[in-house]
């Protein structure tokens, strides 16, 4: 029974060994693709345009989508407008499965002052481990208007001199808002006073 065992064994062994040496067989696993993703990689921002106030915090989401069939590491980079703040911690190298998909989620603010006649640009990037492109997107981001305007009289009261029947005075107009405009300026005055005007608008008739 004993020789029995052992010659059992050893047909297992041989089996075994052929074939591992059997040829043509390969033994495959998931690899990490390093190089460049080319077509097979493609990232998009889910909102391509964003209309925001001033000052106010924004968000938008970033997908990536791994066409190919290996796993692949990138590096990721947003890049905001000068003296935008980002509100969300960085990515360090991220992996996207083959055939699959991740988001990554961001967050930043736009300045107090910012106006709204830009289009300012949002540009998120990345990059292989060898520091190579893989991909790019962009978003438009559109500050809305604010209409803020401030008049004000350096002196609170005018005086005329004694024989004089004309005195000067000033007013200061302020935009404190973040788009160019004209306005119509009126003042109204007493009956008892006449305005002429030293400027490009004319006063209005006083009630």
């Amino acid at each position: 029974m004993l020789n029995n065992l052992n010659i059992a064994f050893r047909i297992l062994i041989i089996f075994g060994l052929s074939f591992l040496w059997r040829p043509g067989l390969t033994v495959t696993a998931q690899t990490l693709n390093n190089e460049p993703a080319g077509e097979g990689f493609s990232v998009s921002f889910i909102k391509s345009d964003i209309n925001q106030k001033a000052g106010q915090l924004s968000f938008n989401i970033l997908r990536v989508i791994n066409h190919s069939d290996s796993a692949v590491r990138f590096k990721p980079f947003l890049v905001l407008p000068t003296d935008w703040s980002l509100f969300s911690l960085p990515y360090n190298d991220t992996v996207v499965n083959p055939h699959d998909s991740i988001s990554l989620i961001y967050r930043f603010k736009l300045p107090e002052q910012v106006s709204s006649e830009l289009k300012y640009e949002v540009f998120f990037r990345a990059y292989s481990m060898q520091n190579q492109l893989l991909a790019e997107d962009v978003c438009n981001v559109f500050p809305e208007p604010i209409h803020n305007w401030e008049v004000v009289f350096p002196d609170k009261r005018i005086f005329f001199a004694p024989r004089k029947e004309l005195t000067d005075f000033s007013l200061k107009l302020e935009n404190k808002g973040n788009t160019q405009e004209s306005i119509d300026l009126v003042l109204t005055y007493d009956k008892k006073i006449e305005l002429n005007s030293t400027g490009d608008w004319q006063p209005a008739t006083g009630d």
